[in-house]
């Protein structure tokens, strides 16, 4: 894979979470270069402005945008967050139909200006929508990811973390299944709290055996989305047990 802190860094939609990924490549210093790729020019204008306004509090790092996928050329890495958005009472799946259509046009599109880039797709339905973007091209292995459920896991982790009265980074969990698929797992089987499993932890037991699925429990998460497999206890996170991204190579 690329070094994107010697390359260039596109990302495809300047909405919230494109500007913000964009933020974070800026103070971590990420980036060789930033680019911005958004069909809404007054919109990618703005954020670009605001981005380079702020240039003297981060690492070094020239930043363009455009609503010409141009601006993109000669990227290490493109980040695509760009896509419908989930309308109320729209399940992820439904959702699917036009960013899955947009995905399998725009890909080739990008690697036309970046040939050798590896391109990340965070846009909703994630799985789905890299699934057909990787079918859209041909390309090796591992060169088109999605985001999976990186973030899903997140949010997991932080609600046992917060039930069991622990630091999240002592928290080792992931959520295992697309949630736009509704997947259940059975809340209290898998978990640990304090090196105990939920079966022995009160703090887990009572959400996990009674269901009571208030804000915080573990069931309201694992019973209401996807299945999932997770601990919490006074060690560090094993990173082999961490979710990940999907590749293209888990969908051939």
């Amino acid at each position: 894979m690329p070094d994107p802190a010697s390359g260039k860094v596109s990302i495809v939609g300047a909405g919230s979470v494109g500007t913000a990924i964009a933020y974070a490549c800026l103070i971590r210093g990420s980036a060789g270069a930033l680019a911005l790729f958004d069909t809404n020019a007054k919109k990618v204008h703005a954020e670009v402005l605001d981005l380079n306004h702020g240039s003297q509090f981060v690492p070094s790092c020239p930043v363009t945008g455009s609503d010409d996928a141009g601006v993109t050329a000669g990227s290490s890495i493109v980040v695509v967050t760009a896509g419908a958005k989930q309308k109320p009472g729209q399940s992820r799946l439904e959702l699917a139909a036009t960013n899955v259509a947009m995905a399998r046009s725009l890909t080739p599109q990008l690697l036309v200006h970046s040939p050798g880039a590896v391109v990340i797709f965070v846009t909703n339905p994630v799985d789905l929508v890299t699934y057909a973007a990787a079918g859209a091209v041909d390309l090796p292995a591992g060169r088109v990811f999605g985001s999976g459920t990186v973030l899903d896991s997140s949010r997991f982790r932080y609600l046992i973390a917060r039930r069991a009265g622990v630091n999240v980074g002592n928290v080792c969990g992931a959520v295992t299944a697309d949630p736009g698929r509704g997947g259940r797992g059975r809340a209290g089987s898998r978990g640990a709290a304090g090196g105990q499993g939920a079966a022995g932890s009160a703090g887990l037991r009572g959400d996990a055996d009674r269901g009571a699925g208030r804000p915080g429990s573990v069931r309201a998460v694992s019973r209401t989305g996807p299945s999932w497999a997770g601990s919490a206890g006074a060690s560090s996170c094993d990173p082999a047990r961490t979710p990940r991204g999907r590749t293209s190579s888990d969908r051939r």
